[in-house]
């Protein structure tokens, strides 16, 4: 459901010539998984605040950090989100009262690494940063993904209608980080 979800909005924003690599690397490299009520021990944290929840939940248990898309049933659409995994690979979500009817979709990191990410960039969340995408954060994670982000938002603006391609030349609105 959510892998079906994520794909015909990625497919969207690729048609107008966003390339958003959170999906793309989801898409390609994430593990979908169903919901699951929040385990006992485990403390319902801050809304809002799902990477920085997620984070400090899996140092604090035998879990691993994983962001990626969820969709509540409530809105029906993929939202960028984190969560975390414990290791018979069942969802903790901290952040959300709704997580056993909610679908995941994410790549889990060990939760050491995560925060290590975190602390040398000064935030919570792996995947996205004050100047858009971490493509660097995103290829230390999945080795070669870089190359792949590059070749795929090139190939998104020299297939778009020369109308919307007049309009991005010398933007960065395909993605690219700055």
């Amino acid at each position: 459901m959510i892998r079906a979800a994520l794909e015909d909005q990625t497919r969207l924003w690729d048609g107008i010539g966003h390339f958003d690599a959170v999906a793309h690397l989801v898409l390609r490299y994430g593990v979908e998984r169903p919901g699951a009520p929040l385990q006992r021990g485990v403390k319902r944290m801050r809304a809002k605040e799902c990477f920085r929840n997620a984070t400090l939940t899996a140092l604090g248990g035998s879990m691993d950090y994983c962001e990626g898309y969820a969709i509540r049933p409530m809105l029906g659409i993929p939202i960028h989100h984190a969560w975390c995994v414990d290791a018979s690979g069942a969802v903790i979500d901290p952040t959300w009262d709704d997580a056993e009817e909610c679908f995941y979709l994410g790549v889990s990191v060990e939760a050491n690494r995560a925060a290590s990410i975190c602390a040398r960039t000064g935030f919570y969340g792996l995947f996205t940063g004050p100047r858009g995408y971490a493509l660097d954060i995103m290829d230390e994670i999945v080795p070669g993904f870089a190359v792949y982000a590059e070749a795929t938002r090139q190939k998104l603006r020299d297939d778009l209608p020369p109308f919307l391609a007049r309009r991005l030349v010398g933007t960065d609105d395909i993605g690219a980080a700055q």
